[in-house]
C-alpha cells in the first residue's frame, strides 16, 4: 500500500508542476518604452476563475497586480489576453508571472526597465545629426561609435539630453553602430548610416 501511495504522491506533484504547460500556451512579457506588455494564451482545454497577473522587482516579492475576474478561458477556444503595466520604476528587473489558483503559477519572467531612451535623429544621418537621450534619472551614458568590423572609433559619456553626432570626429561615410551604456549596462545598441 505504502508503495501506491508514493506513486500517488508523485503523479500530482508532477501534474502541479507542469501545469502551467498544460493550460497557458504562450506567456510573453515585452518592454515598449517604460511600459510593460504582458501577453498570454490559455489552451483550449483550460477554464479558472480569477487569473492574476503577479510583479515584483525579485522572484520572491511578487504580488497581485491585476485581476481577471470571473471565468477566464473556453472549452474548446485558445483565449488571447493582454495587460499593459505602466510607471514601472527605471533601473532595475521587473518579474511577471500569472496565478492560475488552484492550478499554481508560470514560471516568472522578467524584463529591464533603464531610465534613458534613445535616438538618432536622423537616419540615414549626416554630421549634423544628434543622439537625443531621454534621461530623466541626469545618469552618466556611455555613448560608442563602433564601425562594421567592430573596432571603436570613438567614445565620450555625457548627462546631456542632445549629443551632436560631429563630437565624435567621424570624416568617412558608411555604416556604423551606435552603442550606449548605463553603469556598465547595454541599453542601446543601433546599426545607422553616416552619408
Amino acid at each position: 500500500m505504502r508503495p501506491l501511495l508514493s506513486i500517488l504522491l508523485l503523479f500530482c506533484f508532477t501534474h502541479i508542476v507542469n501545469a502551467q504547460d498544460e493550460y497557458i500556451i504562450r506567456f510573453d512579457v515585452t518592454r515598449s518604452a517604460n511600459r510593460v506588455v504582458i501577453e498570454f494564451v490559455t489552451s483550449a482545454e483550460f477554464t479558472c476563475e480569477n487569473l492574476s497577473v503577479l510583479h515584483g522587482t525579485t522572484k520572491e516579492s511578487m504580488t497581485v497586480i491585476h485581476l481577471f475576474p470571473g471565468i477566464c478561458g473556453t472549452i474548446g477556444t485558445e483565449e488571447h489576453y493582454l495587460h499593459v503595466v505602466s510607471n514601472l520604476d527605471p533601473n532595475r528587473h521587473h518579474f511577471f508571472a500569472l496565478d492560475l489558483g488552484r492550478y499554481g503559477q508560470t514560471d516568472p519572467d522578467s524584463v529591464y526597465i533603464s531610465g534613458s531612451e534613445l535616438a538618432l535623429s536622423a537616419n540615414p544621418a549626416t554630421a549634423a545629426a544628434n543622439i537625443l537621450i531621454d534621461n530623466p534619472l541626469q545618469e552618466m551614458v556611455r555613448l560608442s561609435l563602433i564601425d562594421v568590423n567592430g573596432s571603436e572609433i570613438s567614445s565620450l559619456s555625457t548627462r546631456q539630453s542632445s549629443v551632436p553626432l560631429s563630437r565624435f570626429n567621424v570624416s568617412k561615410s558608411g555604416l556604423y553602430i551606435l552603442k550606449a551604456e548605463i553603469a556598465g549596462r547595454l541599453v542601446y545598441v543601433r546599426f545607422f548610416y553616416l552619408g
